[in-house]
């Protein structure tokens, strides 16, 4: 096998690993942040009622 496509095809792997990681991550904190955000929405509609 030529070292110059070993490179090519381990560095795929990495992009792809990256690429999902990024997009298993991503749609996790945002999720939490906008529970977050919720759950102070409705504390501050508690204490004004």
């Amino acid at each position: 096998m030529n070292e110059k496509h070993a490179v090519f095809i381990w560095s795929s792997y990495a992009l792809s690993a990256v690429v999902l990681l990024w997009n298993w991550l991503v749609p996790r904190f945002k999720r939490n942040e906008l529970r977050r955000r919720l759950s102070e929405d409705t504390a501050e509609q508690d204490q004004s009622e």
